[in-house]
Protein backbone atom coordinates (compact mmCIF):
# COMPACT_ATOMS: atom_id res chain seq x y z
CA UNK A 1 0.00 0.00 0.00
CA UNK A 2 1.25 3.46 -0.85
CA UNK A 3 0.64 6.18 2.56
CA UNK A 4 1.10 9.00 0.27
CA UNK A 5 -2.45 7.40 -2.14
CA UNK A 6 -4.37 7.16 1.55
CA UNK A 7 -3.01 10.57 2.61
CA UNK A 8 -4.47 12.11 -0.31
CA UNK A 9 -7.65 10.34 0.07
CA UNK A 10 -7.94 11.24 3.72
CA UNK A 11 -7.16 15.05 2.87
CA UNK A 12 -9.50 15.58 0.05
CA UNK A 13 -12.26 13.94 2.28
CA UNK A 14 -11.87 16.25 4.69
CA UNK A 15 -11.34 19.46 2.41
CA UNK A 16 -14.81 18.20 0.80
CA UNK A 17 -16.18 18.03 4.34
CA UNK A 18 -15.26 21.33 5.33
CA UNK A 19 -16.38 22.96 1.93
CA UNK A 20 -19.97 21.09 2.56
CA UNK A 21 -20.10 22.32 6.32
CA UNK A 22 -19.85 25.70 6.08
CA UNK A 23 -22.61 27.53 7.62
CA UNK A 24 -24.23 30.44 5.78
CA UNK A 25 -23.17 33.37 4.94
CA UNK A 26 -20.19 31.54 3.78
CA UNK A 27 -22.31 29.39 1.50
CA UNK A 28 -20.62 26.82 -0.99
CA UNK A 29 -19.08 28.22 -3.74
CA UNK A 30 -20.11 26.39 -6.99
CA UNK A 31 -16.94 26.58 -8.18
CA UNK A 32 -14.71 25.31 -5.19
CA UNK A 33 -17.28 22.51 -4.47
CA UNK A 34 -16.50 21.27 -7.84
CA UNK A 35 -12.85 21.29 -7.80
CA UNK A 36 -12.97 19.79 -4.54
CA UNK A 37 -15.23 16.94 -5.51
CA UNK A 38 -12.86 16.13 -8.40
CA UNK A 39 -9.73 16.23 -6.37
CA UNK A 40 -12.02 14.05 -4.03
CA UNK A 41 -13.32 11.61 -7.02
CA UNK A 42 -9.70 11.41 -8.17
CA UNK A 43 -8.55 10.57 -4.85
CA UNK A 44 -10.99 7.99 -4.66
CA UNK A 45 -10.61 5.95 -7.81
CA UNK A 46 -6.43 6.11 -6.97
CA UNK A 47 -7.26 4.48 -3.39
CA UNK A 48 -10.15 2.21 -4.44
CA UNK A 49 -7.04 1.29 -7.84
CA UNK A 50 -4.36 0.61 -5.11
CA UNK A 51 -6.61 -1.96 -2.54
CA UNK A 52 -7.67 -3.70 -5.82
CA UNK A 53 -11.29 -3.30 -4.91
CA UNK A 54 -14.07 -1.75 -7.75
CA UNK A 55 -15.83 1.50 -7.12
CA UNK A 56 -19.35 0.95 -6.16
Amino acid sequence: MDPKITQEYAAAAEELANVLDRELPQAVNLEEHKAVRQRFDAAERAWYEMMGAEQA
